[in-house]
């Protein structure tokens, strides 16, 4: 087992969504830590935890909710942050974060799923879509729910690759 280091294990720290898909490219592990929005890394070896802050620089007043961390194959780590519009990247080499705004404001995205290609799908709550980011590219797509107001929650991919949705509805996009 590991524990975080003292500094960030506070009363308000909810470690989960644990991220270790990828480990065998570095033997390290990604999880957020849902109560300062943050994300951290677990070198299995060391027991060494990295600390990244990707909204500490936010706006005062500006709320973020990293939701979930999706590592891609070279354990790279891709994270959505639920309470605005973003699909954020954390370098695994250089620990440099960028974030990439989805096109449609304030969509929420949430419950990321990381494709054979290297591509996140993941359901635009508050947006209506579900949204698709090429990270080779750094490219988005979007499809409109069939039922408005469905506020779909996933991402599924079927065996003919056709995409469905948890929602308040089920729907086939």
């Amino acid at each position: 087992t590991w524990s975080l280091p003292a500094e960030w294990n506070k009363d308000n720290t909810q470690v989960n969504m644990v991220g270790p898909q990828h480990m065998n490219v570095d033997g390290k592990v990604w999880h957020q830590n849902n109560g300062i929005a943050a994300i951290h890394r677990i070198d299995l070896a060391s027991g060494n935890v990295e600390t990244f802050q990707p909204f500490k620089d936010s706006k005062p007043g500006e709320n973020h909710n990293i939701y979930d961390i999706i590592p891609d194959s070279k354990n790279n780590a891709y994270f959505t942050d639920f309470a605005q519009q973003h699909i954020g990247r954390v370098d695994a080499k250089t620990g440099k974060i960028t974030l990439y705004p989805t096109p449609t404001p304030n969509s929420a995205p949430r419950r990321g799923l990381m494709d054979s290609q290297d591509r996140i799908w993941f359901g635009e709550y508050r947006g209506h879509k579900i949204g698709m980011f090429d990270t080779k590219t750094e490219q988005f797509r979007e499809w409109a729910m069939p039922t408005p107001w469905s506020a779909p929650y996933d991402v599924a991919i079927d065996k003919n690759g056709e995409l469905w949705t948890g929602s308040m509805t089920t729907d086939r996009v």
